[in-house]
């Protein structure tokens, strides 16, 4: 009964990212938006807002070309998972898809884009234990023992993220695939354990 209930979960888990992965599948790309003809009405308040000031984002810098670049998208993720915020607030997701973009652009080649998704599931386990850790050294010490690949995730990501979005790539697309597949048979171990 236990087994026939582990293999139900696993299947969900399956399952779950199948539909994630062809959630955006078929979808129309948007279409960019554009300003309005010169001269109009409309015209003065898009330029009002566009060389206006910027508004500031949850870490309280201004959101503007200067903080798009991939050194600083990387750098402030690093730095909430480095913190132990990493998942702690709705904007974690909207900083890793921001780094996949510049590390990982959209028109690049399809075998090129492959580490973009390496990159998310690897920054989704680092915040993981981001919090786990935030809750002091004894929740180290029980991850440890129980989660020892997720610790080397969170660490991997951390040393590879605070080096540049250069070796930073180089990591999601080499070792931190590897660590990937370390953690999925370490949890299949867990599921499955051998008799």
């Amino acid at each position: 009964m236990a087994r026939s209930r582990r293999s139900a979960f696993l299947l969900s888990l399956v399952a779950c990212g199948v539909l994630a992965t062809l959630a955006g599948c078929g979808e129309e790309p948007a279409a960019p938006i554009e300003a309005p003809p010169p001269g109009t009405e409309a015209e003065a308040g898009w330029s009002d807002h566009a060389g206006g000031e910027q508004p500031a984002t949850a870490e309280g810098t201004p959101d503007g070309p200067e903080s798009r670049t991939p050194d600083a998208l990387l750098a402030r993720l690093h730095g909430r998972v480095a913190d132990g915020r990493g998942l702690g607030d709705a904007t974690y997701e909207r900083d890793v898809r921001d780094v996949a973009e510049v590390i990982w652009p959209a028109d690049a080649p399809a075998a090129e884009r492959a580490g973009a998704q390496v990159h998310m599931q690897l920054a989704a386990v680092a915040a993981e234990v981001s919090g786990w850790l935030a809750a002091g050294e004894e929740a180290r010490a029980a991850r440890a023992e129980s989660n020892p690949v997720d610790l080397e995730i969170h660490a991997a990501f951390l040393a590879a993220a605070a080096q540049g979005p250069a070796a930073y790539r180089a990591w999601c697309e080499a070792a931190g695939a590897e660590q990937l597949k370390k953690l999925a048979a370490a949890r299949r171990a867990r599921f499955f354990p051998p008799r």
